[in-house]
């Protein structure tokens, strides 16, 4: 497997296994915290038939997921909603408008203060992560990777307090490479 693909297959497995212990937000609370960002817009420019992944998660979920593990909720305590879209590009019929979202999305990011913390170009693949931080807290990870060998595009969002040691760690628990440099940002 190629370390594009290792990578790819740990944000996946991150999201879906690892970060679902996110933190306590309260059930009435639906403002968004400020790393959130919204995914949407690749769905809307993309079409529904080619959406092959959306997660959403939130509030009284992430609470339960919480409470199930105490040593995940050590390490992602602090996360408010994890959303996440994967994008088949050859159920598109404007594969430039979806790449250009993608674009419009980096700029975005950029001009709210969000910083790159990596940028991996592999073959035709590219990797973006980004994050959103206070000068003491990291409060977002966005992840968006275009993929022309897989047609893919993938959208993976992380809000509320990230500790990158803790990502760090749990990518060694799990044996999910490509994480271990969280850490040392």
């Amino acid at each position: 497997m190629s370390r594009y693909r290792s990578f790819c297959f740990a944000v996946a497995v991150l999201l879906l296994v690892g970060f679902l212990a996110a933190a306590p937000a309260s059930a009435g609370d639906r403002s968004r915290p400020p790393g959130y960002v919204d995914g949407s817009a690749l769905i809307a420019r993309a079409g529904e038939d080619a959406l092959t992944v959306e997660i959403s998660l939130h509030g009284a979920l992430l609470r339960a997921i919480t409470r199930a593990d105490s040593e995940l909720e050590k390490m992602a305590g602090g996360l408010e909603s994890i959303n996440a879209v994967i994008i088949d590009l050859e159920n598109v019929d404007s594969k430039e408008k979806v790449l250009q979202v993608v674009k419009e999305i980096q700029s975005d990011l950029r001009s709210k203060g969000w910083e790159r913390l990596a940028r991996i170009q592999e073959g035709s693949s590219l990797i973006n992560v980004m994050l959103l931080n206070d000068d003491e807290t990291i409060q977002g990870l966005v992840v968006l990777v275009v993929d022309q060998d897989e047609q893919q595009v993938i959208f993976a969002n992380v809000a509320g307090v990230l500790d990158l040691a803790a990502i760090e760690r749990l990518g060694e628990e799990l044996d999910i490479p490509g994480l271990d440099e969280f850490g040392q940002r």
